[in-house]
């Protein structure tokens, strides 16, 4: 009987069956993998990779899939979802997602940077979500059931989009930085039962216009909402007893803040806030339509910003007792024109005054307030702007042209605040015997000050920025009266050329010379203990330091970014911070001896000129970037006390040909000689257990290593160590890691420990000169791309207990001519063998049960194969380009050949067709130019239920079997 195989097309049913059909059940896989719990049993089904708890119930720890739209199970595998892991489905491409009823948390980080999914559906009774989880998302509204008990910080920050959220009535805290820079979130409900606000928790949230403050609010942290900007009323309730820094600072819109009259710790006047225990004013709404403040006579501290952009404030009465006035109290309250300052005050911060009436209305040469604090320096000048010499200023001229002022400052100044901001007019000043403090700003951006006479001055503290920015100063004298300095003190003055700090300041302030870049000549003298952070970050002119012997603690990057050519660490350096040499370019020679454990991490990080390092001490371990990217290091001689060389070491020292590893070493970080690519040998020591992630990356002429004694080393380890001859890995058991010798082209030779069960993906991919592998007796799982493009590679041995190949697992091994899979695999992934171009011989055992897409594809050797018996379904592009296959029988249980699963096989020429086939996909023998025949061992009406698609013209009959 004969019959046209395009008269039974039928393409209404066909499209709906193929769509049904392409979905293809996953195997599950079993792993181990270590975590922060130690190790563990992970597995995978279909798009999840999941891991089973104490509890029997399962974790989600990793999505694998691709999806838009992700409904996650409510069970897999018989157990129920109870949490959703740390970072599963992070930075995925999710655009909705649905949280299943039995999911009891949502752990850190799990949805984090998903910036398209806009709608997460939560079901059940999930109780817990952790901190970060949907940190960056791009949720629009959070609806989260009353059964939520805790969320962790930072959970919906970022979340741009998130115009409305409910927070559950079961929550009791609203974590640090919840919601913080939600810039649309308008929309808030919080419950009763709230007793804190974390800091930052709506930190800039510019659209939130109301907020409700319950009765059993007892905390609200600092900058807990900070610059909500819509914000025009807040109550603070009865039962509130602590209130952080700048709580409302930025809340430009506010107008009253009201105090329960109950209240023990707080209190308002005229709008602003009172901290009664604290006595003092914390905060006065900037768009109150109060004009006067009358501050209770029991307050004695004004805080920072606390007047801060008051329009309508026109006078402040301040009580006898004032002793401090913070920075920028008062700052740009433009109409406060009546100020009462009194002679307790002994502090007047930064910028506290300027901006308002008062302060523009002050026209003696020098206004002292309070305990002597100099507030405001008028230059005095005649009716055509010209500079008068005074008392105590003298003009200077060059030629006929003003340049400015010498200024001697009277007797009665014990304190300069910020007096001399943005003064252009002093070029020079003598600080009197009386001056005891410079605070806060006080000569910050004086464009033009050249010189400062400390000699006569009895001067104990200089605070932040005080001469910050001054950029035309030459040299700086401190005086041995100085004890204690503020931090940025001599930022920016970049034409400061010399320094000297005396022996009475134990401390160099952070930042305190930070980017003087034309900072030559500099004296430390003995006494000082400390150097802090940044102190001397891009000195890029000093050539020359030496640490004083009574220094003990250097801070972080203090030397960062300078000009240093040579240095010595003395072993008085008790404290050494991170990054102290970063990027210090010139840095040929450096001899560490510190007093402490480790070599400081980042220490030479970027020195690229550094050739010659001594390390001189009894230390343990060499820290993160300690060298990284020391480009001109050669060799270095390692303490034998060493016993961990950390993360990214010594990556990128690409000129470092030998080093040297000491006896007690057991541990290589991650990168630690990633791409050393002079590094020739290494030998490790007996002791050595672990080699970190990429320690050993691209190092492009190590010929030779033995790893025989080490057990374990993680991925990427030796990948692209281009002239590595052969390996010993024999005490690495259950898992080889993925990447782990990926792109060693010479790489000829492998010894396994035979209890290694798993090959991860890629761990020999690119090993181009491997032509024989013996695979270990217990290996159940060869993963993704495991040995894709070893194109030497022609014998594979394989062992008895192999349960699965991965994905492209030889893809591309164009040399392998003969595969005999052992009679307990189950799987072979997608792609497995394709573009096996020499393959001619395969023996599929009946235990394999699936087979992936594209499995054969470009095989162009083989002729012939026998599939396993346990095949239901031939995939697409199973066989296609198949071109010397002639004959294939599909074995009975084979119910579908999908899309193009034999296209292109040229010589094909029949094949034997079981009864159990119901569907053929399109062009599923496309091209099969010379096929003429199928082999049919059924009855006609059995034949007739098979739908063929289009594309399978090329054949023209079909004969019946003997049944």
């Amino acid at each position: 009987m004969i019959f046209k195989s395009n008269k039974r097309l039928t393409i209404t049913v066909l499209t709906a069956i193929l769509l049904v059909a392409a979905v293809a059940v996953a195997a599950i896989v079993i792993f181990l993998k270590k975590d922060g719990e130690g190790e563990r049993e992970y597995f995978t089904q279909g798009d999840f990779e999941y891991t089973v708890l104490e509890n029997g119930r399962l974790e989600i720890t990793k999505y694998l899939g691709s999806q838009s739209a992700v409904d996650i199970p409510d069970v897999i595998n018989n157990r129920s979802v109870y949490s959703i892991g740390e970072s599963a489905f992070a930075s995925s491409r999710l655009n909705t997602v649905k949280i299943p009823a039995f999911t009891k948390e949502i752990k850190d980080y799990a949805f984090a940077e998903c910036p398209n999914l806009y709608s997460v559906e939560i079901e059940g009774k999930l109780e817990r979500i952790g901190a970060y989880a949907f940190v960056g998302t791009g949720i629009k509204e959070l609806v989260m059931p009353n059964t939520v008990t805790k969320i962790g910080e930072s959970a919906f920050a970022y979340c741009d989009l998130l115009k409305k959220a409910n927070i559950s009535e079961g929550v009791s805290e609203i974590s640090d930085s919840l919601f913080k820079e939600c810039v649309s979130l308008s929309e808030l409900y919080i419950p009763n039962g709230i007793v804190s606000v974390g800091d930052e928790a709506f930190y800039e949230c510019a659209l939130l216009e109301l907020v409700t403050v319950t009765d059993a609010l007892t905390k609200i942290g600092d900058r807990a909402f900070y610059s909500c900007s819509e914000i025009k009323s807040i109550n603070i309730g009865k039962s509130v007893c602590d209130i952080g820094d700048e709580a409302f600072y930025g809340c430009s819109s506010l107008e009253e803040i009201k105090v329960n009259p109950e209240n023990e710790r707080y209190a308002s006047a005229d709008s602003a806030l009172i901290d009664k225990q604290e006595k003092k004013l914390m905060y006065a709404p900037s768009k109150s339509s109060a004009t006067v403040c009358n501050v209770p006579e029991y307050v004695v501290e004004i805080c920072d910003n606390a007047f801060r952009g008051c329009d309508e404030l026109v006078s402040v009465s301040l009580p006898t007792g004032i002793v401090r006035i913070g920075d920028y109290a008062f700052y740009g309250a433009g109409k406060l024109e009546s100020l009462n300052i009194p002679d307790s005050t002994s502090f007047i911060g930064a910028l506290a005054l300027q901006g308002t009436a008062y302060y523009k209305a002050l026209a003696d040469e020098f206004t002292v307030l309070g305990e002597g604090i100099l507030i405001k320096y008028n230059p005095q000048k005649n009716s055509d702007g010209k500079l008068l010499t005074t008392e105590y200023a003298s003009v200077l001229k060059n030629g006929e042209r003003e340049i400015g002022v010498s200024l001697t400052l009277p007797d009665n100044i014990k304190k300069i605040s910020s007096a001399f901001v943005y003064c252009d007019d002093l070029v020079e000043i003598k600080l009197g015997s009386s001056v005891v403090e410079i605070l806060n700003c006080a000569f910050y951006h004086a464009t033009y000050l050249e010189k400062v006479f400390f000699s006569d001055s009895k001067v104990e503290y200089i605070g932040d920025n005080a001469f910050g920015n001054c950029q035309t100063l030459r040299e700086v004298s401190l005086p041995q009266t100085l004890k204690k300095v503020g931090v940025s003190v001599f930022l920016d003055c970049y034409g400061l050329k010399s320094a000297f700090v005396p022996s009475s300041l134990e401390r160099i302030g952070e930042a305190m010379f930070s980017e003087c870049k034309s900072l030559e000549t500099l004296v430390i003298s003995e006494g000082v203990k400390a150097i802090d952070s940044y102190a001397f970050f891009y000195t890029e002119a000093l050539k020359a330091f030496s640490f004083p012997k009574s220094v003990h603690s250097v801070g972080d990057y203090a030397l960062a970014y300078s000009g240093i050519t040579e240095i010595t660490v003395p072993s008085t350096v008790k404290t050494v911070g991170e990054n102290l040499f970063v990027a210090c370019g010139d840095l040929k020679k450096l001899t560490y001896e510190a007093s402490c454990s480790t070599v400081a991490k980042g220490l030479c990080l970027g020195a690229t000129s550094l050739t010659t390092v001594t390390i001189n001490g009894d230390y343990t371990a060499i820290d993160n970037d300690a060298f990284y990217d020391c480009l001109a290091l050669t060799e270095i001689k390692i303490p034998n006390t060493v016993k961990k060389i950390a993360d990214e070491a010594f990556a990128y020292c690409t000129a470092l040909e030998k080093i040297s590893l000491p006896e007690k070493l057991t541990e290589i970080g991650s990168g630690a000689f990633y791409s050393n690519t002079a590094l020739k040998s290494v030998s490790l020591p007996s002791e050595l257990n672990y080699i970190g992630n990429s320690a050993f990356y691209c190092c492009t002429s190590l010929e030779s290593i033995n790893l025989s004694e080490v057990d374990e080393i993680e991925a990427y380890a030796f990948e692209g160590c281009e002239l590595l001859t052969s390996v010993d890995i024999s005490s690495v058991k259950y898992s080889i890691a993925p990447h782990l010798f990926s792109n060693c082209t010479s790489l000829t030779s492998v010894k396994f420990n035979s209890s290694v069960d798993r090959i991860g993906g890629a761990a020999f991919s690119g090993c181009s000169s491997l032509k024989e592998i013996t695979l270990p007796k217990s290996l159940a799982m060869i993963c993704e791309d495991a040995f894709t493009a070893c194109s030497a590679l022609e014998t594979v041995k394989f062992n008895g207990k192999l349960l699965e190949l991965g994905q492209k697992a030889f893809y591309n091994c164009t040399s392998l001519r003969e595969v005999a899979l052992p009679n307990s695999v189950k799987t072979v992934g997608n792609g497995a063998f394709e573009l096996c171009v020499s393959l001619d011989s395969f023996v599929m055992p009946d235990s394999v049960e699936t087979i992936g897409h594209s499995v054969f594809r470009g095989c162009t050797a083989l002729r012939s194969i026998k599939l396993s018996s346990s095949l239901t379904e031939i995939t697409e592009w199973a066989f296609a380009e198949c071109t010397s296959l002639e004959v294939i029988s599909l074995p009975e249980g084979i119910g579908t050949v999908y899309n193009e699963a034999f296209y292109g096989c040229t010589s094909l020429k029949s094949m034997y067709v079981p009864t159990t086939l119901t569907v053929v996909g399109k062009n599923a023998f496309g091209g099969c130019s010379a096929i003429s025949r199928l082999d049919y061992n059924g009855s006609a009406a059995e034949r007739d239920g098979v739908i063929f698609a289009v594309g399978n013209e090329s054949f023209t009959r079909v004969f019946l079997g003997d049944k």
